[in-house]
């Protein structure tokens, strides 16, 4: 895996390097149409990888951390400023937007003034925000942070093309609000309501509504239905999957139309929110987001086709009715020229001999789910050519679990010819749809083993159960522990050891170097903070190394984060590909307890013998209680039982038995910690609190005070006993049960 620096010609693909730390997210499209409507998922967001199941810190079983739910409209257009609102949770102190690209800023908003000697207070979670001029139209990100820390990301449209919010409700006809074309028009819902809209056609006009709402991470599933001016119904459409909604009519006659939307469930608030787009065909609509693509995606050896090491045959439809013969290596390059199309290839393979085939399609931006079958074909004088089914391959299998699977629905397969012959491969695409772009471009692969790998990362969830999963962001406290998950996907037999480190971390962050052992997919790398960690935020890049027959192969690592909480009316939380990790560091926060576990080296241990792990606890206030110690990615079968660690008992051990049968090699594993802690949230702010109002009673016991100023100071001063009072409530010592990691132990197994 890769990330693209560069066009090809070939591909058709237009695309624009992402920089080392990610801030600029990756452009890559390859056409103009997506996937039909029947059965679609909108795959510019993370194309190659759908992550159904991740997610990132969730709010339950730790202690507080800021949540973006949505932002207040969603998105901007180029050359102009705009006011922005952000709705999450943990908003304490919100005044920062960071956006995916620097040609975003934000400016946090002020009140005005009162009084000549007054300072203008900040209007947390309120923004100016100001695209540049020389912004390209697509798909953001937009984090916030504030007190407590950095949260996760939101898409934020950019467009050529004005934006409005409607912001007066539009529930009814009468007050249905009017539809301009070439606008994108930002709303939400309201429960149990409707939106209704008007705009008048003329006869024989194309009318093409496009609806952006799952793709923007909303949680609305709208439905469109278009009324003529007699009220019926001449069109619906609903929104499926990830796909933006899109509804094309053609008016028969010059009247007055309205567009109803509605969410299926009729739910409502501001993170249910959509963006409307009227123009002559969705086509336009859709193309006015080019040639920017929402999210980095990954393709796990897309760029070695490319690179001059395989034979490439660029096959064109022929009359022929025989399949062109192919020699193993090489790289076939295809179109789908219309629906239902199949394009064939015949290969000749010896028994046994191992043939990794490999398909891009989906992955490199084509609105198609590729499936392949492969035939042994034999031929004689009577009975003419006949085909024996060997393998049929559809999406590849998922890789990881909850909470997160991590899948592609490009196919790959390890082929293993059963017996000496020639064979077909043939190649279908599953989504035809005379809607859809008309001509679809596939690569395949075919050759021998060659191995390659991809590696993910994500802040795993504290929460057990995938139901209570939900979006938050990351803030790492000093004295403190953040662990960020990576999963590996391998590739043609990749099998070797895969390191994972942090590049330039944090000052006053420490990450120790993790091992991903021989075909282990997974692996969690800690991040520790000092006891005098100054305060930082910023983005986080990660590098995967492996060393494959004796060759040195290095990776940077991609990232994901949710997209929508687990709820019972979505099920498990939604996932997609994100253009960075973001961290804050708090200088203003400690963590009650970290524990350290292993050494600075790494423990040797002989196969079928057992090791000692030695513990050490360093308490904080609020950190004395008892903690319980659960062994987590041990490897192949190797055994540890749990350790339990009393109230105040700060050193322990654990020890761990090694299998006669594991593996010789480098592994990382580690402890997950289940405990309570008392910590307060924000006491700063209490203590802001009551300097200002001490200061408002200072300037009120002036005696030379005019009475409206007086009048102003009392009522200002009545407001803030109020805020004082309620910030002792939120910022008593609260007790939180928390599930945090342990540092991580690096264990070699010597051969016994």
């Amino acid at each position: 895996m890769k990330t693209w620096s560069g066009q090809s010609s070939i591909a058709k693909s237009s695309c624009s390097i992402i920089d080392p730390l990610g801030t600029e997210i990756l452009n890559l499209m390859t056409n103009k149409r997506l996937a039909s409507e029947s059965n679609r998922r909108w795959l510019p967001i993370g194309k190659s990888l759908i992550l159904s199941l991740l997610c990132v810190h969730a709010a339950f079983g730790q202690t507080p951390v800021i949540t973006l739910d949505s932002v207040v409209p969603a998105g901007i257009k180029i050359g102009e400023t705009v006011s922005i609102k952000v709705n999450g949770s943990m908003l304490d102190e919100a005044d920062r937007l960071i956006f995916s690209h620097a040609g975003i800023s934000a400016k946090v908003e002020k009140e005005v003034a009162e009084s000549s000697d007054a300072i203008p207070r900040v209007r947390y979670g309120n923004f100016q925000v100001t695209a540049s001029s020389d912004l390209k139209p697509g798909v953001h990100e937009v984090s916030v942070q504030g007190r407590l820390g950095v949260s996760n990301s939101r898409p934020f449209l950019v467009t050529n093309e004005s934006q409005t919010l409607v912001k007066q409700n539009h529930s009814t006809l009468q007050s249905g609000f009017q539809l301009e074309p070439l606008q994108w028009t930002h709303a939400w819902f309201r429960p149990r309501e409707r939106n209704y809209y008007r705009f008048q056609v003329e006869a024989g006009e194309s009318i093409a509504i496009v609806c952006l709402a799952s793709c923007l991470d909303s949680r609305a599933a709208p439905t469109l239905t278009l009324r003529n001016a007699a009220g019926k119904s001449v069109v619906q459409r609903r929104a499926i999957g990830r796909g933006p909604t899109e509804l094309v009519w053609k008016a028969e006659k010059a009247e007055e139309y309205s567009l109803v939307v509605n969410d299926l469930l009729f739910r409502g608030g501001e993170d249910y929110g959509y963006c409307l787009f009227r123009s002559g065909s969705s086509n336009e609509a859709l193309n006015k987001l080019e040639p920017n693509v929402f999210f980095p995606t990954a393709s796990v050896g897309f760029d070695q086709l490319l690179d001059g090491s395989l034979p490439i045959l660029h096959h064109e439809e022929s009359q022929s009715s025989q399949p062109p013969v192919v020699s193993i290596p090489v790289a076939i390059h295809g179109k789908w020229e219309h629906p239902d199309d199949s394009d064939s290839f015949d290969f000749d393979a010896k028994a046994g001999e191992k043939i990794y085939c490999d398909v891009f399609s989906e992955s490199i931006g084509q609105s198609s789910d590729p499936r392949f079958v492969i035939d042994r074909i034999a031929s004689n004088a009577a009975e003419g050519t006949k085909k024996d089914r060997v393998h049929v391959q559809d999406d590849q299998p998922n890789i990881g679990g909850p909470p997160m699977s991590l899948g592609l629905r490009d196919p790959r397969y390890v082929f293993s010819a059963p017996s000496d012959g020639r064979y077909r491969l043939t190649m279908i695409d599953q989504q035809s749809d005379s809607n859809a772009q008309s001509k679809k471009e596939y690569w395949i692969r075919l050759a021998g083993r060659e191995p390659t790998f991809e590696a993910l990362a994500y802040f795993p969830s504290q929460a057990t159960a995938t139901n209570l999963m939900k979006a938050a962001g990351c803030m790492l406290s000093r004295g403190g522990v953040v662990p960020i998950r990576i999963v590996a996907r391998r590739e043609r037999g990749m099998e070797s050891p895969i390191a994972i480190e942090l590049v330039n971390p944090p000052p006053g962050v420490e990450s120790a170097r993790v091992i991903m052992g021989a075909n282990q997919n997974e692996v969690e790398l800690m991040l520790v903070a000092s006891e005098d960690a100054p305060s930082w935020t910023g983005k986080l890049e990660l590098t995967a190394s492996a060393t494959v027959d004796g060759k040195s192969m290095q990776v940077p690592v991609q990232f994901a984060t949710i997209s929508l909480d687990a709820s019972p009316e979505l099920g498990n939380p939604q996932s997609r590909m994100t253009s960075s990790l973001l961290l804050t560091v708090s200088s203003l926060d400690v963590a009650p307890l970290l524990v350290k576990a292993g050494s600075n080296q790494a423990i040797e241990i002989v196969q079928g013998a057992k090791g000692e792990i030695p513990i050490r606890a360093i308490r904080r206030a609020g950190g004395d209680g008892k903690f319980q110690l659960k062994p987590q990615n041990l490897p192949p079968k190797a055994t540890m039982s749990e350790v339990a660690i009393e109230p105040k008992v700060v050193e322990g051990k654990g020890e761990l038995q090694i299998h006669a049968e594991t593996p010789i090699g480098d592994y990382t594993l580690w402890f997950l910690n289940e405990t309570k802690v008392k910590t307060r949230k924000n006491p700063q702010s209490l203590l802001r609190c009551e300097e200002e109002r001490k200061s408002v009673q200072q300037k009120l016991a002036d005696g030379s005070l005019v009475e409206s100023e007086r009048k102003r100071l009392s009522e200002l001063d009545a407001t803030l006993a109020k805020q004082v009072e309620q910030l002792k409530v939120d910022t008593a010592e609260k007790e939180y049960t928390v599930r945090w990691p342990t540092t991580s132990i690096l264990v070699r197994v010597l051969a016994k």
